[in-house]
């Protein structure tokens, strides 16, 4: 019997690209085409290529149609599951020489479970948490937290991931003095 498989379900973060391939799985007399459908409209084909690649918004179900030579048709369904966008902020700080300084990280949207990576300058910095403090700050830098999903599942790339940055200004400590004065009674 003539069968096709149109491969793994497929997770992607919002606004990636899935690249689907049929394989025919037994059977079937070459040349072998392809079709692709959503699989909610079985009417206009997709595409006609043994892969296709799609961008779906929301989650979608696909389903390739496979035709040999005698005219045998196969059928098969992927879905592709859109994870939700991922956004963060981090606001700038000023604080004086010697001070300590906590940047917090405020995530959306994803599964509402977030992994952290702090940098300063650059460099790694920080524990996987929202806030990151530093302790005794004494020059200026520039501070960057990237977010990812720690619940959803990615079958292409990267887990959906935000990042953004913020600027430590650091202000010179002040001092005064006073000196001593005499005065004259009257």
């Amino acid at each position: 019997q003539f069968t096709v498989n149109a491969g793994d379900d497929q997770s992607i973060c919002s606004g990636e690209d899935a690249t689907l391939t049929a394989t025919p799985s037994a059977g079937g007399v070459e040349p072998i085409t392809y079709e692709w459908f959503l699989s909610t409209d079985l009417e206009n084909a997709i595409g006609t290529t043994v892969s296709v690649t799609v961008s779906p918004a929301t989650t979608t179900a696909y389903t390739v149609v496979a035709t040999d030579a005698n005219l045998c048709t196969a059928t098969d369904e992927v879905v592709v599951t859109v994870n939700p966008t991922i956004t963060v902020s981090v606001d700038d700080q000023e604080v004086c020489e010697g001070e300590d300084v906590t940047f917090t990280a405020v995530p959306g949207g994803g599964s509402g479970s977030y992994n952290f990576a702090w940098t300063v300058d650059g460099s790694p910095a920080g524990l996987n948490q929202a806030p990151l403090t530093l302790p005794a700050v004494t020059v200026d830098a520039v501070i960057a937290v990237t977010v990812t999903d720690a619940v959803f599942q990615y079958s292409q790339g990267t887990p959906c991931s935000a990042t953004d940055n913020a600027n430590l200004t650091v202000n010179p400590t002040i001092t005064v003095s006073v000196d001593d004065q005499e005065v004259c009674e009257g």
